[in-house]
């Protein structure tokens, strides 16, 4: 037990309202492994700092944590590269925000088989439920449509447009470190470019192996929390428009990244973005121009 097999990674800001439900869930998992558990606190205002000092002091050898003084993401960190994965020593990594909760103890355990007996596999994900703000259950769950246990690397992203991106919510990942670690140093520019972290890192992965999918519910994503990402992005018009053209950018530079391997995909999410953003600035004209749709191109030279 003395080896760390898997680092959870858990990121915390101004969530002392669901702070000890996320770390209880953690800490309740029943493993033949050891794990480590390195929380990063984003400067909170709020008891989120003290609470975590509460739970280090109990569990010296699991809670490792990084108290910011200056707040990290509002200076354009992206945290997990820069604080957590090059810290982590398990050879797997897992992650859970401090609004999310892991809801069955053998979570980590089930995963960690399942990648054990893979090779080709670098990501694993299961199914996750939805609560409220105040822990009532809802029921979207994702993903929200069937997937099959074992996606290839070559399927995946037509898995991932036909879940408008989102196939898997993050409280349920489990990936190999070795591509997680040193990450930040050789981040490709499809990376760099975008303003979330869950579909880029997705793509980069996807070009690295296969991926294995759980159906069971071990986690729950918490709906319309307080600082949670969606709602930020969701209360901003102009932040949602500014993460659209990201996206896009993102998207041109993956194909070129890869090759135009996964052009065709890539031109129909782009499509829909595409989309999305000319309704968030209202350009209806546009909209009704079916000659946008023929002229988009993602040639190298576009990118």
């Amino acid at each position: 037990m003395s080896e760390i097999q898997v680092s959870i990674c858990c990121l915390v800001y101004n969530q002392e309202k669901y702070l000890r439900k996320c770390l209880d869930g953690l800490l309740m998992q029943k493993t033949n492994f050891a794990f480590e558990i390195l929380i990063h606190d984003d400067a909170s205002t709020d008891s989120s700092a003290d609470i975590i000092r509460e739970y280090e002091k109990k569990y010296p050898n699991i809670i490792k944590p990084i108290y910011q003084t200056e707040n990290q993401f509002s200076k354009g960190i992206k945290i997990s590269l820069v604080h957590q994965f090059p810290r982590s020593q398990g050879k797997y990594i897992a992650f859970c925000e401090g609004d999310d909760y892991w809801c069955d103890e053998n979570k980590l355990q089930l995963q960690y088989d399942e990648m054990e007996k893979n090779e080709n596999a670098v990501f694993c994900a299961h199914d996750v439920g939805t609560v409220s703000e105040d822990g009532v259950l809802l029921e979207d769950t994702f993903p929200k449509k069937k997937i099959e246990k074992m996606i290839s690397s070559q399927r995946m992203l037509s898995v991932m447009e036909e879940n408008n991106m989102y196939p898997f919510q993050t409280s349920s990942y489990f990936v190999v470190a070795k591509y997680l670690k040193n990450l930040y140093r050789n981040m490709p520019k499809f990376m760099q470019v975008s303003n979330v972290g869950d579909v880029p890192l997705m793509l980069y992965l996807l070009t690295k192996g296969d991926v294995i999918y759980i159906n069971k519910k071990m986690s729950y994503y918490r709906v319309g929390s307080v600082q949670g990402w969606n709602t930020l992005f969701r209360d901003s018009n102009s932040k949602r428009i500014l993460q659209i053209k990201n996206g896009i950018a993102s998207y041109c530079l993956y194909d070129v990244y890869t090759e135009g391997e996964y052009t065709d995909t890539i031109k129909s999410i782009i499509l829909q973005d595409w989309f999305n953003l000319l309704l968030l600035v209202r350009d209806y004209r546009q909209i009704n121009n079916k000659i946008f749709i023929k002229s988009l191109d993602i040639k190298k030279d576009k990118c």
